[in-house]
């Protein structure tokens, strides 16, 4: 099993996150007690640590009184402002025997010192009422601590699905017990308007409320609707309240209203602002959909009043206005919006959106703020430097960069809403799988960049998008440990980032987040599997990287348990196989995920194949080797890098043996088992050959043939003895596209094919 370091003797040391810069413990410990007092420099710093000493409150019983300027230097806290330190949001954390002393460099400062000395004490802490027999010490321990970036985020989608004044706040506990400082609220999209906006009352009325959602994946086939209400929105009096309690934790919200995409939610109660006479509706599924606004100056005075609201109630310094995944091809079909174009001195509806975003920029400097955009607003250029959060990867970043932008990172990898393991009891997600290891382990920073350009990172942000999360309890289970990892990243400097350090400090946060009542995901527990091709089949290698766990493994499809048999090395599979595992930590009996790979080997495993026909690359690898990779994703839940998928086109592949070798068996699988619902093929042919030139028909299937619950096409026929076999798959489905609004090919998956 993977190894953590440390032991469970220095359980009260090393389990700060994020990492502090330098720490060095003693041998001795500060013991509270009902008489220890804080006493802090100013009354800024009295305000800014309430928060935690109420918490401390709640737990201890101990009243723990706030003074100001009245220094006692024997069983308290002392909190001094320093403005010699390392830099903004720094802090000096002291503790021995006779006090704790903590010199900071602003609130920020003596926040995160009371954030690190919270996670010093005995879990207990957490705990919503006073817990007795409880030794409250904190360890002898010197503390030097400042952050890499200044700008460390966290979003939250809250119109996909809405959520509770009471669980932003709760959202914004977790950010600042981790030392997260800016929150992206993420306020309007298709699904709903979430924010009350005086003058135009209709954006609350109409525009906050859908009469269903789609059930399950919003591309699955024959997609239902779950038949139930979903709305909600924020009175800017509550607005004014969670600006207040962010503002007491030293977290920062930038305001998110997506413009000019993403805005059928918007259109659905003013149509006027549309480039078409609609219908227009809050959407009830989910996607890139082509209704934008249009570009007049109607549509901009609209948006000057609306981003004029949302400015004066919030204090902090961005404005985000979106820009992200506007499909102009409505400005290019509307004689109105190509008239704008022609008055405004524009050949083409691309200047046309660079134009509109410039006068947003314009709107949002003008109010005061700086405005932010999705790193798609520089795809047609830009009226001047900009701040940009860059999604789409390393070239964008470089480019933004280089065209003199301040950026805020924020990759796929800190996409919050994908899988975090392929144990089968995952629940629904989105589509893709980014591990916490691989979150953790991703390189910010592309090496092409050099020192100086670095400075144009303001920092980074994890994203939290909820098309398929409905619950505060499912929210819950996707951000933790997540945000822990983030915060580390973004806190620590590059240098000092380690996986083994940081997963043995995570594992003692485990136990504060079930006192908390947090749904955490203990997915990075979980069994992991990788699969090679030797050359006598398949080899299978497990771990887990829990320090101490055990991998128990069963490879005739039953569930593993704590007496299944123990992994010591990796498996050798030559027949098809299913094989299942836990991870189990023995000291508690508890076990972790249910792993399930159903093997197959068979003529065609690791064989070259030959697509005629183009397959889906945007999810990197080679996707004509997960054909014959010899693992039956269908027996699984889909993510997009395991299946190989065509696009309006079908699978026509040609395999090569390697040698002659009698086959009468293929079968080929096209659905998931688990979380969607996928497209059949709508034929099947197989033709074999001696030397790729001359093909001859072996077996056909037609489209009634086919059981879409069957997850596979199974086909047997007369044994012949070949080296090439052509695999061809017809795509002819086409289905209504929520999105396009009209019917259109849709993608076949393919997980593998088999030959017998």
């Amino acid at each position: 099993m993977t190894t953590l370091p440390g032991s469970r003797d220095d359980d009260h040391k090393r389990r700060i996150i994020p990492t502090p810069r330098h720490e060095r413990f003693g041998k001795g410990s500060f013991r509270f007690d009902a008489d220890t007092r804080l006493c802090v420099q100013t009354e800024a710093f009295r305000e800014v640590v309430i928060p935690v000493v109420e918490l401390f409150k709640r737990a201890t019983g101990f009243a723990l009184p706030v003074v100001v300027d009245n220094p006692v230097e024997s069983n308290s806290i002392r909190l001094l402002e320093d403005t010699g330190l390392s830099g903004p949001s720094g802090y000096r954390l002291r503790i021995t025997g006779k006090e704790i002393l903590i010199r900071a460099f602003d609130c920020a400062g003596a926040l995160h010192a009371m954030q690190s000395l919270r996670q010093l004490l005995p879990a207990e802490i957490e705990a919503p009422e006073q817990i007795e027999d409880v030794d409250w010490t904190a360890p002898e321990v010197e503390i030097d601590d400042a952050p890499a970036f200044a700008y460390r985020g966290m979003h939250l989608d809250v119109s996909r699905h809405f959520f509770s004044v009471d669980f932003v706040k709760r959202y914004l506990d977790w950010m600042a017990k981790y030392k997260l400082n800016v929150f992206h609220w993420h306020l309007t999209d298709d699904q709903g308007w979430r924010i009350e906006i005086a003058g135009y009352p209709r954006l609350t009325s109409v525009a906050a409320s859908r009469p269903t959602t789609v059930c399950g994946h919003t591309l699955d086939r024959d997609a239902a609707l779950d038949d139930r209400a979903h709305g909600g929105y924020y009175s800017q009096d509550e607005v004014r309240e969670i600006v207040e309690y962010a503002s007491a934790r030293c977290i920062t919200i930038v305001p998110e209203i997506d413009l000019p995409g993403h805005c059928s939610a918007l259109l659905a109660a003013y149509p006027q602002f549309g480039c078409h006479e609609g219908p227009f509706k809050v959407e009830t599924h989910f996607g890139v959909f082509r209704d934008i606004l249009n570009p007049s100056d109607e549509t901009l005075e609209m948006a000057k009043v609306v981003l004029a609201e949302v400015a004066a109630l919030f204090p902090g310094p961005y404005l985000h206005i979106g820009g992200d995944e506007v499909d102009t091809s409505q400005w290019e079909a509307s004689d109105e919006c190509l008239h704008i174009a022609r008055e405004r001195g524009f050949d083409s509806t691309k200047a046309l959106y660079r134009d509109f975003i410039a006068r947003l920029r314009r709107i949002v400097k003008e109010l005061g703020k700086e405005p932010v955009g999705w790193d798609d607003i520089l795809d047609c250029g830009s009226d001047g430097p900009a701040t940009v959060a860059v999604w789409r990867g390393d070239e964008k970043l470089v480019s933004a960069i280089r065209d003199g932008h301040n950026v805020i990172l924020a990759p796929a990898a800190f996409y919050f809403d994908f899988y975090q393991s392929e144990s089968f009891d995952e629940p629904l997600a989105v589509h893709g799988l980014t591990t916490l290891r691989d979150m953790y382990e991703y390189r910010l920073i592309p090496e092409e960049l050099d020192a100086r350009e670095h400075g144009q990172i303001l920092g980074g942000q994890g994203l939290l998008w909820t098309e398929y999360v409905a619950s505060e309890e499912h929210a819950e289970y996707m951000l933790m440990p997540r945000l822990c990892a983030l915060a580390d990243r973004l806190w620590c400097p590059p240098a000092q980032l380690t996986w083994n350090v940081f997963a043995a400090r995570l594992r003692h946060h485990f136990e504060r987040f079930d006192i908390m009542g947090i749904n955490a995901s203990t997915s990075v527990y979980n069994v992991t599997a990788r699969t090679t091709i030797g050359p006598d089949g398949l080899s299978v290698t497990l771990d887990t990287a829990g320090e101490h766990h055990v991998v128990r493994y069963t490879l005739d499809g039953s569930a593993a348990h704590a007496t299944s048999p123990l992994y010591e090395g990796p498996l050798a599979i030559n027949t098809r196989t299913t094989l299942r595992a836990v991870a189990i930590d023995p000291e508690n009996g508890r076990s972790y995920g249910d792993l399930r790979l159903e093997l197959s080997p068979n003529e065609a495993l690791d064989c070259k194949v030959t697509l005629n026909t183009p397959a889906e690359t945007g999810w990197g690898g080679r996707p004509e080797r997960r054909l014959v990779d010899g693992v039956l994703r269908r027996e699984g839940f889909f993510l997009h890098h395991q299946w190989t998928g065509f696009d309006g086109v079908p699978l026509d592949a040609v395999l090569d043996l390697g040698q002659d070798r009698q086959i009468s068996r293929v079968r080929v699988g096209f659905a998931a088992k688990r979380h969607r619902s996928l497209y059949a093929p709508s034929g099947m042919r197989i033709d074999v050959s001696e030397d790729a030139s001359d093909w001859r028909q072996v077996a056909v299937v037609e489209a009634a043939g086919i059981e879409p619950k069957a997850r596979c096409i199974d086909v047997e026929f007369e044994a012949v003895q070949t080296r090439h076999v052509r695999v061809r798959c017809e795509n002819a489905v086409r289905a209504y596209s929520h999105e396009t609004k009209r019917e259109q090919p849709v993608t076949m998956y393919v997980d593998q094919i088999e030959i017998f």
